[in-house]
């Protein structure tokens, strides 16, 4: 995992690689498994980075999870994701994450490097008033009614 002996990796939510996580967990003190949390807003503001992850083998992973990017924009949270579409459009023009192709380059990230978190922080603040869920959510109604 990272080279931060100071990163502590809270997880939340379910799936196909909970054993994955199980054994990441077996080998490292510093994750937190929480499981399926209802409210993840509650956790928002104790953290660094929004991670979502999603199977990339599914047809889904690109059509999906808009709502975390808004999410992580709302929240000024960089956000660490494989997931295509628009989180993968912001990341690239609008420089506020950090996309993955494979998770096993997450152990690549350099978590020290704080003037590349602020500056991550400091473009989510350029385009957190343009990027909001609300207005987000009416166009996704649109394209899908």
């Amino acid at each position: 995992m990272s080279n931060s002996e100071y990163l502590h990796l809270v997880v939340g939510g379910i799936g196909v690689d909970d054993k994955n996580i199980y054994d990441l967990i077996s080998k490292k003190k510093n994750i937190t498994y929480l499981g399926w949390v209802e409210n993840v807003r509650k956790y928002l503001d104790s953290i660094d980075y929004l991670i979502y992850f999603m199977n990339s083998n599914r047809f889904y992973a690109n059509y999906t999870a808009p709502n975390s990017i808004y999410l992580a924009i709302s929240h000024l949270k960089p956000l660490i994701t494989n997931v295509g579409g628009e989180p993968l459009e912001l990341i690239n023009n609008k420089n506020i994450g950090i996309h993955l192709e494979n998770i096993s380059d997450f152990e690549e990230i350099d978590f020290e490097n704080k003037e590349k978190y602020i500056e991550l922080i400091n473009n989510i603040k350029n385009i957190k008033n343009k990027y909001k869920w609300d207005n987000a959510s009416k166009i996704y109604e649109k394209i899908l009614s």
